[in-house]
């Protein structure tokens, strides 16, 4: 790897030769690389590293060599990577556990012809772009997001045509830019509405982008400078010769809306939504739960997971508030809609 500054290209880390740097991104003032690559300055790495003074290290640990990461986002406070990274009981997205290993998140990505290849983070949930397939028993078609618990889709998604949930279109770049999220790929439909290469979501409704950008191989990255989005894409963009990387130029980045989606939870057929309620120890009662393991999360006023755990239904599920502090907080139980629920006197 080089870096430019400002006179000439100068060295910047060793990588093992032949191996790819597929993404940067700097997540708290620190620079990330990830790629195919097997060591960095010396040391064994599978494919995640960051630079610390003046070096590469390793971040993490894969149960398997041959990784290959293709993005890197930090999540709550959780470094989440996707790509071509497998585990004994799924594939495709992974989260680093404080034990320093690199895990599945949830069931994974779907699908044997299935990938992940681009994540962002919006309205505090954790967006997954890349080759996903609603059919093979994902959330949502070629895009979805995390939030916290389980995946969800974005009503149609994107589609190569209308209706089509059997082609790939591709979503390779995801940007967030004055509250709304620009997605880019090979698509050319998002929502059920004409949108071709560049799509936006601004958490309720899919809104089309003006242009022809993906005329030939779609878009490959983007990102704003100066209010203005640029992409790299194909020779060809809305008919002119572009040679691989072009701008808009518009007026207005939106064009035409489809109608709001409502995303919600499964909830099972007849199931009642338990209730919660702090009991006189300072506790939190959960009742009208069944027997039988129930995972839940606990989110703070700023989005943050606080706790997590598992209750066993009936009257021992108990939420323990010990580590909490006084305020309101989202608890979501698997299988049910989230509940604001108001601690007043954390148990001691």
């Amino acid at each position: 790897m080089e870096f430019y500054d400002g006179d000439a290209w100068q060295p910047y880390g060793e990588f093992d030769y032949g191996a790819d740097v597929r993404r940067l991104r700097v997540i708290n003032d620190t620079l990330y690389a990830v790629g195919s690559f097997s060591s960095v300055d010396g040391q064994v790495s599978n494919g995640v590293a960051k630079r610390v003074g003046g070096t590469w290290v390793p971040v993490g640990a894969f149960p398997d060599p041959g990784q290959i990461v293709l993005d890197i986002v930090e999540y709550r406070d959780t470094l989440v990577v996707i790509g071509y990274v497998t585990f004994p009981t799924g594939r495709g997205i992974a989260y680093l556990d404080t034990d320093g290993q690199w895990k599945l998140l949830g069931p994974g990505i779907l699908g044997g012809m299935s990938g992940a290849h681009s994540l962002a983070v919006y309205q505090n949930d954790l967006y997954v772009g890349g080759q996903i397939s609603l059919p093979a028993g994902n959330a949502g078609q070629e895009i979805m997001k995390w939030n916290g618990t389980a995946f969800e889709g974005l009503g149609q998604g994107l589609q190569w045509s209308e209706n089509n949930t059997s082609s790939f279109c591709d979503v390779r770049a995801m940007v967030e830019h004055d509250g709304l999220l620009f997605i880019g790929g090979g698509c050319n439909y998002a929502g059920g509405i004409p949108s071709h290469g560049v799509a936006v979501w601004d958490g309720t409704r899919w809104c089309s982008v003006p242009g022809q950008p993906n005329q030939q191989q779609g878009i490959m990255g983007m990102d704003f400078y100066r209010d203005t989005l640029f992409i790299t894409c194909g020779y060809i963009a809305d008919g002119d010769s572009v040679n691989l990387a072009a701008k808009f130029v518009g007026t207005d980045y939106i064009d035409s809306c489809a109608a709001s989606v409502g995303i919600g939870e499964i909830v099972p057929p007849g199931a009642v939504t338990p209730t919660i309620a702090q009991t006189a120890d300072g506790q939190w009662q959960v009742s009208g739960l069944s027997a039988g393991q129930h995972p839940y999360v606990v989110i703070d006023a700023l989005g943050r997971l606080v706790q997590n755990g598992s209750l066993p239904g009936g009257d021992r599920s108990v939420i323990p508030t010990n580590d909490l502090k006084m305020g309101v907080y989202l608890v979501r139980v698997v299988g049910f809609p989230a509940q604001k629920v108001l601690l007043i006197s954390p148990a001691r």
